[in-house]
């Protein structure tokens, strides 16, 4: 979703009696909003999968792997104390676990839709158990869409050539933005 965490900040900032998404002390939260912007990077680095030709594909994978590789390094010094996932509560959600969801739970659909491997749990044991944590969550269960649905939907881009995460006009204009903007004029 375009601008994800300035939304998330918004309904941190707007409801601040209920649960926190960000932590309360300002150097934690900066780690936090830090992160939560490295996986948009990794979204972006994802996206690049779905629109390099065959030859680039290669590249563009080390480069999700590396980034997923800082990410797992990175983020289980601080977020997680336990040094594992395990914690996971759906009371306690805060904005990095909402950036998983909605940002890398589709792993499995994008791996079957480019025939690659993206999310290795040997290479990423962390991110790979923390996003399996959040998937078993019945707050989250609930509404993601079925791999089914998720898989025609990636096939459809791959198949169209739909740029994702398209930058070229110097705005994030997306999935969502090529779609408003092909439909336009045919209602």
């Amino acid at each position: 979703m375009c601008e994800s965490v300035i939304i998330l900040e918004y309904i941190d900032e707007t409801w601040p009696s209920g649960t926190k998404l960000l932590p309360e002390e300002p150097y934690q939260r900066a780690k936090v909003r830090f992160w939560a912007a490295y996986i948009e990077q990794l979204l972006e680095s994802v996206a690049k999968l779905f629109n390099a030709e065959k030859a680039a594909q290669g590249k563009a994978l080390e480069e999700v792997h590396e980034k997923l590789r800082i990410l797992e390094d990175g983020v289980k010094e601080f977020y997680f104390v336990e040094k594992s996932p395990d914690h996971v509560h759906a009371e306690k959600l805060g904005m990095l676990d909402i950036m998983m969801v909605g940002h890398l739970v589709a792993f499995k659909a994008q791996e079957e839709v480019l025939g690659v491997k993206i999310i290795d749990p040997e290479k990423n044991p962390f991110i790979a158990s923390w996003i399996q944590d959040l998937i078993q969550l019945p707050m989250v269960k609930e509404t993601l869409p079925p791999h089914d649905n998720m898989v025609g939907l990636l096939q459809f881009v791959k198949r169209t050539g739909i740029k994702l995460m398209d930058k070229s006009r110097g705005h994030d204009r997306g999935l969502e933005g090529k779609l408003q903007s092909s439909t336009q004029g045919t209602m």
